[in-house]
C-alpha cells in the first residue's frame, strides 16, 4: 500500500550538476506483515497493486493462480523426511515434495517413469526443432559468451557435486548417451578438436593407474607433462645432448584411418640435430607395437616423414632406451 513520496537529499549538494527534479523515495505499507518500508522511486512500483517488503511476505499471500492469501502447510521431503514448509497451490504433484535439488535429483532417478511420460508431452519434434535452431541462432552471435565464461566452482560446490555423483551415478539409463552413438562426421570433429588442443596445451592427456605423471621444465624454459617415467627419463635425456638442438614433446598431428573413421595420430617427440636432421620419436610398450592401431600410426608416420623431409621415425621400446642410456 502506497503511503508518501519522501523527497532525499541531494548528493553534493551547491554544484551544477543538480538540475532537475530531486531524488524520491516511496513510503509504503506491506501488503503482506504491515510494517513500513521504503523503496526507490520508480512509476512501475508506485502503480503496483500489491507491496512487500521481503520474498517470504510475497508467497506468503500469493495464490496458485495470480489471488493472494496462500494456505501454508506443513509437510516432509519424501527423501530425507526433513520437515518443510509449502504453499498450496492446488495442483501437488501426487507423490509429495522435496526439501533441495539435491533430494529431487535422487527421486527423480528413482522415479524415471513418473518424468518420462511428462517430458515427452512438454514438447513435439517440431518445437524441439525451434528450441535447437534458436539456441544455435544465439550461440552464433558474435557477441555470445558462454554463461560460465571465467567463472569457477568453489570448493565447497565441487565436492557437492561428487557426492551428488557418488549417490546418484551418471551410468547406464541416467546416462544421457545411454543407447546412443555418435555419427561418423561427429567421431571425427571430436578427434581432430582434441587433437588440436593436446597440440596448443589447453588438453592435458593422462597415462594409465600406477604411472608417474607431472610438469617438466625443458632447458629452454618450456613446460611440458609427461605421462609416464620413461618420457621423462626421454625428456631428461633430450636436454643433456650437446648434438640436440631443439626438441618438442606432442607438437605435431598426423592423419591415420582406423576402421573407415578419420584420427590424428600425436607421436611423442620431435628432435631436431645441428646438423639439420630431424627424427620423429615414440615411446611404447614392447607388447602394444603389433597392435592394429599402432601398425597404422607407424605407416602414417613413415608416409608424413617421407613428405616432410624427416629423417628417422624411430618406436622406442624399454630395451632401445637402455641401449640408448636413457634409462
Amino acid at each position: 500500500m502506497f503511503v508518501e513520496i519522501k523527497i532525499l537529499p541531494r548528493k553534493n549538494a551547491g554544484t551544477t550538476k543538480n538540475s532537475g527534479n530531486p531524488p524520491r523515495a516511496l513510503v509504503l505499507k506491506c501488503d503482506g506483515c504491515g510494517s513500513l518500508f521504503e523503496k526507490k522511486w520508480g512509476k512501475e512500483t508506485f502503480e503496483a497493486k500489491h507491496h512487500y517488503c521481503k520474498i517470504q511476505c510475497h508467497y506468503a499471500n500469493r495464490g496458485g493462480v495470480g489471488g493472494y492469501g496462500a494456505e501454508i502447510l506443513e509437510t516432509s521431503c519424501i527423501i530425507c523426511d526433513k520437515l518443510i514448509k509449502v504453499r498450496k497451490i492446488g495442483n501437488e504433484r501426487k507423490w509429495g515434495k522435496t526439501c533441495s535439488r539435491k533430494c529431487y535429483g535422487v527421486f527423480r532417478s528413482n522415479n524415471p517413469d513418473l518424468y518420462s511420460s511428462n517430458t515427452s508431452m512438454m514438447h513435439t519434434e517440431e518445437s524441439w526443432k525451434k528450441i535447437r535452431e534458436s539456441v544455435q541462432e544465439r550461440m552464433a552471435q558474435p557477441d555470445w559468451v558462454p554463461s560460465f565464461k571465467g567463472k569457477h566452482h568453489s570448493e565447497e560446490s565441487k565436492e557437492k557435486l561428487r557426492e551428488a555423483k557418488r549417490i546418484n551415478p551418471p551410468v547406464g539409463e541416467k546416462n544421457g548417451m545411454f543407447g546412443k552413438n555418435h555419427t561418423k562426421e561427429a567421431r571425427e570433429k571430436m578427434s581432430d578438436s582434441n587433437s588440436r588442443r593436446i597440440i596448443n596445451g589447453s588438453r592435458k592427456t593422462y597415462g594409465k593407474n600406477g604411472h608417474i605423471r607431472g610438469d617438466y621444465e625443458s632447458k629452454d624454459k618450456k613446460i611440458y607433462h609427461y605421462r609416464s617415467s620413461w618420457e621423462l627419463a626421454t625428456m631428461e635425456h633430450l636436454d643433456r645432448q650437446i648434438d640436440i638442438s631443439s626438441w618438442s614433446y606432442e607438437s605435431i598431428r598426423i592423419p591415420y584411418y582406423y576402421e573407415n573413421n578419420k584420427r590424428w595420430y600425436i607421436p611423442d617427440f620431435f628432435v631436431e640435430f645441428s646438423d639439420g636432421r630431424k627424427e620423429i620419436w615414440e615411446i611404447k610398450p614392447k607388447q602394444l607395437i603389433d597392435s592394429e592401431a599402432n601398425k597404422l600410426k607407424s605407416e602414417a608416420a613413415l608416409r608424413f616423414c617421407s613428405e616432410n623431409g624427416i629423417a628417422n621415425y624411430l618406436v622406442l621400446t624399454r630395451d632401445e632406451l637402455v641401449t640408448r642410456g636413457i634409462l
